[in-house]
């Protein structure tokens, strides 16, 4: 079962990112995230994809960045540290966090990876054998529960009629290899697909070096009036944590790791899983039925402070697992078609967590630490769309949250930290989407959202202009916001394709940091608004051309004054009302020209060619919410070039990349607010990526 308000619309690809080697490449693709069907052109709100072919030229299938660039709205910092993970935010939201992902949905083929808290890590992602990735932005979105920004979401490729084995290898800069082998094949009522792949990197910074092998299989069995699918994701990572920097420490030499990191071989090494059983069936030409169960673990060493320090060695025992029902009604609303889905969701985690003193990257001495985190959410929904006319469609939902956050403290010999508190939550959403011509859609759409802290924005509480105390804070609030949308989808000709929407989210009670540091954090609320517009084209030109553009512009902004913590004078700094939030860049766009031999209108069938160049944009960011530090912008071009040789039933593919070919110097993220003034992370230098790919159908 595929939670949210997908299960209904359907969501669709936007055409400027499903140009594919398996499709015609304006062809209106027709997506599903429950098997109810529907049109890119007629899906409502913003919708958008990307395709296998998209995932394949954009690099190495490490990381979503490589992907995503092209979707409008999202902004991905490649921190280029597996230590760290991505920062993935939407429209904004998410752009608080310093590690993982805060404030986004994500999902691996309707399994969550998020967890109850909100928190969830882009790592899982097994690109290898990703089919799709959908990005979900708006108030559409806040169906889907605690996920204020938005949903990403990856599909993994379903086998084809004929048995097929595929080895693909990348070399690059900075001792990066890249590999994986995939067999896929389908017999009868039953399909499978296995992915094994594998990297090593070395890093372009001083002390980054990593290492990573991860598995993704999934099997599919199909009844007479059923489908079944069996998902496993094991990932496991050792990597070093080279640390951000100053801006003097950056302007001098933005390569370089922290000396203490180096000294005390800070790092993380961890290996996480799950397992996912989702069952689709037709009970009648009125009713589906959608179940979902899943259980996974994460276990983490993580060495992060000196050894003066008796929790400098943090270690994670991590158990989460998930059950959901979904009924999809097909009826009829005085005299109007409507399609209805109800739904039931209950979902938990279980941190052990513990520390001892890291003595040069190995845990010593007794216990500092010993706790359960505990979070856990019991959700309901209802969404409906309703075919008011031939040219009108109202979309309609509602999703009641409950999430409980609990931390039981079993290392009393510095006090008793635990504390618990439960969030409550109802998040309406009310659309209309309107055929003006077969050429021009229009939609409209609110929501009212509700957003939790994570497990580890409750651990601390804050302590005046000192570090904050290890104590369950119950001060936090959940962030309601109010989102709005408006947008227009306009298809003119079979070979151009244009998006745009505005949008508006006041926040009450938004989640922003009060003192941010690598061992200890304290978080608040404070009231925020965020405006902004997207835009995103495609258009092919003499058949062999396609010229792609996407354009973000947001303004967000604090609506109070509140303030935060700078460690290294031990004060508070006052943070004004109207001040630019951190880290979410005011600009971004993309532009790409790409060609292909054979032509973007029709399906390749022989030997072919394609290459692109890329320009990157991205605006200035503000490194703290007192707006004294800033990163400026940057432009980046990419350029690239593949050739697939085909024969009977065996393709060869070459790739070739250079990122960066201007060799620009950037900050590729920030780690906002950070209390020691170390926000800076750098982009990598120009860079070379070579690959190739063999497959064969037997």
């Amino acid at each position: 079962m595929r939670s949210g308000l997908l299960q209904i619309a359907a969501a669709g690809m936007l055409a400027f990112g499903v140009i594919s080697v398996n499709a015609q490449a304006l062809e209106d693709v027709v997506v599903s995230a429950s098997r109810s069907e529907q049109r890119s052109f007629d899906a409502p709100g913003s919708i958008q994809a990307v395709g296998r072919d998209v995932i394949e030229s954009r690099g190495a299938q490490i990381n979503i960045s490589e992907a995503l660039a092209e979707i409008p709205g999202i902004y991905i910092a490649n921190r280029n540290n597996f230590s760290q993970d991505l920062q993935i935010s939407i429209r904004g939201f998410g752009s608080r966090a310093p590690f993982g992902v805060r404030g986004v949905r994500l999902l691996i083929d309707g399994i969550p990876q998020t967890l109850p808290d909100g928190q969830g890590q882009s790592s899982q992602f097994a690109l290898t054998s990703a089919e799709r990735i959908e990005v979900l932005k708006g108030p559409l979105s806040l169906l889907y529960g605690n996920a204020a920004g938005g949903v990403v979401q990856v599909f993994t490729r379903s086998p084809g009629e004929r048995p097929e084995f595929s080895a693909t290898g990348y070399l690059g800069s900075d001792g990066l290899a890249r590999s994986s082998l995939q067999y896929a094949e389908k017999r009868g009522r039953y399909g499978f697909v296995a992915d094994l792949s594998a990297l090593e990197s070395e890093g372009f910074r001083s002390y980054s070096e990593a290492s990573r092998r991860h598995f993704n299989g999934k099997l599919d069995i199909a009844g007479d009036q059923s489908k079944t699918s069996i998902t496993t994701n094991i990932l496991r990572n050792q990597s070093q944590e080279p640390g951000s920097l100053t801006r003097s420490e950056f302007q001098s030499n933005p390569f370089q790791a922290v000396a203490a990191n180096i000294t005390n071989r800070y790092g993380k090494t961890f290996e996480q899983g799950s397992l996912g059983l989702s069952h689709e069936s037709t009970l009648n030409t009125e009713q589906k039925l959608g179940m979902r169960a899943y259980w996974g673990y994460r276990n983490l060493d993580n060495p992060l402070a000196a050894a003066n320090s008796a929790t400098g060695f943090s270690m994670i025992d991590r158990t989460f697992f998930g059950l959901g029902l979904s009924l999809q009604q097909r009826s009829t609303l005085a005299g109007m078609p409507m399609v209805t889905v109800f739904g039931l969701e209950t979902d938990a985690v279980n941190d052990h967590r513990t520390a001892r003193q890291n003595q040069a990257g190995v845990a010593a001495g007794a216990l500092g630490r010993d706790e359960k985190n505990l979070a856990r959410n019991n959700d309901a929904s209802v969404q409906s769309q309703i075919l008011m006319n031939d040219q009108t469609t109202a979309t309609l939902g509602l999703r009641a949250s409950r999430v409980e956050l609990e931390v039981r403290d079993q290392f009393l010999a510095d006090g008793n930290g635990s504390g618990r508190r439960a969030y409550t939550g109802v998040s309406p959403v009310a659309g209309l989407t309107r055929h003006l011509s077969p050429a021009l859609n229009v939609f409209v759409q609110m929501g009212r959202g509700f957003e939790t802290p994570t497990l580890n924005e409750v651990l601390y509480s804050p302590n005046g202009a000192a570090t904050p105390t290890n104590n369950f804070t119950s001060a936090i609030s959940a962030a309601r916001s109010q989102q709005t949308e408006i947008g227009l989808k306009w298809r003119p000709d079979p070979t151009t394709r244009l998006d745009a929407s505005l949008f508006q989210a006041n926040t009450r009670d938004d989640i922003v940091p009060y003192y941010l540091s690598t061992s200890s954090s304290a978080w608040q609320n404070a009231d925020t608004r965020r405006v902004g517009a997207e835009l995103s084209a495609l258009t092919i030109m003499e058949q062999v051309w396609a010229l792609r553009a996407a354009l973000s512009v947001i303004d967000a902004t604090y609506r109070e004054t509140i303030n935060t913590v700078r460690a290294t004078t031990t004060t508070l700094v006052p943070v004004s009302a109207g001040n630019t939030m951190p880290g979410v860049p005011k600009t971004r766009a993309f532009f790409e020209l790409a060609w292909r031999s054979s032509g973007w209108m029709q399906r390749p069938s022989g030997n072919f060619s394609e290459g692109g160049i890329e320009l990157m944009a991205v605006g200035d960011m503000q490194a703290n919410s007192a707006n004294t530090e800033r990163a400026s912008g940057y432009e980046i071009v990419n350029a690239r070039l593949a050739t697939h040789f085909r024969k009977d039933a065996q393709t060869l593919s070459l790739y070739a990349r250079i990122d960066n070919l201007l060799d620009r110097r950037y900050v590729g993220s920030l780690v906002a607010d950070q209390a020691f003034l170390r926000f800076y992370e750098p982009g990598a230098p120009r860079s070379w990526l070579l690959g190739i790919r063999y497959s064969l159908q037997m």
